[in-house]
């Protein structure tokens, strides 16, 4: 129930300040890159835990998606035209803009790109702007897999967490996309929130299970320093549940959705069986992948790279990501330009590092050769992690304290790594 986020070790070098980028087409498809995530930031509200690149209102949404549509060609004419095996449009509320808008966003990713015949293209969604007819409308686009931001089928919950939906309301948001012919769709899911309780929390997972989600997402309420939520714990305002009884609760929600048939592939993330996120597995393989919208950040190999900068000796990779104003995103793509804010060069012991960060958190674990085995001993000897063939594996108590497990483990490279 943690979210997929880590913080590195060391930080890395910045090798860019803003200044919208032309980017340097290779004349060549960009090797092992075929996913694209698109974020819109667009919101009803905003939420007091959230610290994703979000706005609350519509205003400019009109422009906005027609500058990401310029976007999506500017990288497809720079990488070529790669075949797309996953999209993810997330946000924000994706669901919140005109539905014609993501219909509109889809065709040009198809003008642009090569689709894979069994491409997986994932959309979130509010219940609170999900409704029948703009179910079918995203349907008819080509989203086939909703992401939905239910949090909890809770009403006290829900107020605490400042959603603007009840628990009614995402029922029928439920209904609504099931009926309008998706038959792969996600629930998001937050627990550990204060003033709840464990039987709240698995109330509400039952009831998903009951419904019969094909994918639960559930995660553990994070407190970000830059969230008004901070604000309210940090004067006291809020008192936060005790960390033993989370983690019971964490406990409790793996053996609860595994006794109903999800199968749970990666610490936050539990799936009946073809239903896992494709596009998440990229992520958590560290593959390769790029992304449009504004805050939004893409990861491309070496070799493709060169679309951006000249990559420096030694590195294996770049990451890049994008301005957060709106206004300044729309100004620079009406100029041909990506606005990107910085990109930075990935090390091979960076790439080490994020492949223990990531990998881990599934269970089908990390490769054994690329782990000192004298740093690895230890957590065998406490039963936190296995040894599996020729992988590392956590086990089930490995999963609840995974941070610190990794927060060892990329402090203590093998030579291969260190001597790089």
């Amino acid at each position: 129930m943690r979210k997929s986020r880590f913080a590195l070790t060391h930080p890395l070098p910045l090798a860019g300040e803003y200044s919208p980028l032309q980017l340097t087409p290779l004349g060549k498809k960009i090797p092992d890159c075929s996913a694209l995530y698109i974020h819109i930031p667009f919101c009803e509200h905003r939420c007091s835990y959230c610290d994703f690149t979000a706005i609350g209102g519509s205003a400019r949404s009109r422009e906005y998606m027609e500058a990401l549509r310029t976007e999506i060609a500017l990288w497809a004419r720079a990488v070529g035209q790669v075949e797309l095996r996953t999209i993810f449009i997330g946000g924000g509320t994706p669901s919140f803009v005109n539905p014609r808008e993501i219909h509109d966003l889809l065709d040009a990713c198809r003008r642009e790109f090569a689709f894979a015949p069994d491409i997986e293209i994932t959309m979130e969604a509010n219940p609170s702007s999900t409704t029948y007819e703009r179910a079918s409308i995203w349907r008819d686009g080509g989203v086939n897999r909703l992401s939905m931001g239910i949090q909890s089928f809770d009403d006290g919950v829900l107020r605490r967490l400042g959603r603007v939906h009840s628990a009614v309301r995402a029922r029928e948001a439920y209904e609504a996309v099931r009926r309008a012919g998706f038959t792969s769709v996600n629930g998001d899911f937050i627990g550990g929130v204060w003033g709840s309780s464990r039987e709240v929390w698995r109330a509400s997972l039952a009831e998903a299970v009951r419904l019969g989600f094909d994918h639960l997402s559930c995660y553990e309420l994070i407190v970000e320093e830059s969230t008004p939520l901070y604000g309210l714990v940090n004067r006291g305002e809020i008192s936060l549940r005790e960390e033993e009884d989370l983690t019971r609760e964490a406990v409790e929600t793996r053996e609860l959705l595994t006794a109903a048939g999800y199968r749970q592939y990666e610490v936050s993330n539990f799936a009946k069986p073809g239903h896992e996120c494709r596009h998440n597995l990229v992520y958590w393989h560290g593959e390769a992948y790029l992304a449009c919208g504004v805050g939004s950040h893409g990861y491309i190999g070496r070799d493709g790279a060169q679309v951006v900068s000249t990559p420096p000796e030694g590195s294996v990779g770049c990451r890049f990501w994008h301005v957060e104003g709106i206004g300044a995103y729309i100004d620079a793509l009406a100029s041909g330009r990506i606005p990107l804010r910085g990109w930075e060069w990935i090390t091979g012991h960076e790439q080490w590092m994020e492949r223990i960060m990531l990998q881990l958190r599934c269970p089908e674990g990390v490769d054994r050769t690329v782990l000192e085995p004298s740093a690895v001993a230890p957590f065998v000897a406490e039963g936190l992690l296995q040894y599996q063939e020729d992988r590392v594996v956590p086990t089930d108590r490995g999963m609840l304290v995974l941070n610190g497990i990794i927060e060892e483990l990329v402090e203590h490279p093998p030579s291969t790594v260190a001597n790089a």
